[in-house]
C-alpha cells in the first residue's frame, strides 16, 4: 500500500557480481583479522609478556589529543600534549605489564 505523493522504493535485486564483490570483501577482511591476530600472537609469544594497556594508552593519548586541539586548535599542540602522555604513562616499567602464564 502506498501513501498520496509517496515515490515507490526501488528494489534492486543481489546479482551474482555483487553476490561476488561482498563474499570478495568478506573474505579481504577475515585475511586481514587473521594477519592481525597472527602478529599479535607471535609477537607475545615470543616476548612472553602480555601488555593489554597498549590500547588504553592509546585511546587517553588520543582523547587528550582531541580535548587539547579543541581547546587549543593547535594541531601541534595536540599531538605534543597526547605523545608527552603516551610516553610518560606507557614506559613506567611493571605497571602495565602482566607475567604470561608460560
Amino acid at each position: 500500500m502506498s501513501w498520496p505523493g509517496e515515490i515507490p522504493a526501488k528494489t534492486i535485486p543481489m546479482d551474482s557480481i555483487l553476490l561476488l564483490e561482498q563474499s570478495l570483501n568478506g573474505l579481504q577482511l577475515g585475511m586481514m583479522l587473521f594477519l592481525l591476530a597472527s602478529g599479535l600472537t607471535l609477537t607475545f609469544g615470543i616476548m612472553g609478556i602480555i601488555n593489554l594497556a597498549h590500547g588504553v594508552t592509546y585511546m587517553l593519548g588520543a582523547y587528550i589529543a582531541a580535548t587539547v586541539m579543541a581547546a587549543t586548535s593547535s594541531f601541534l599542540l595536540a599531538v605534543l600534549a597526547g605523545d608527552g602522555f603516551c610516553r610518560h604513562f606507557g614506559t613506567h616499567d611493571g605497571v602495565y605489564h602482566f607475567e604470561a602464564p608460560l
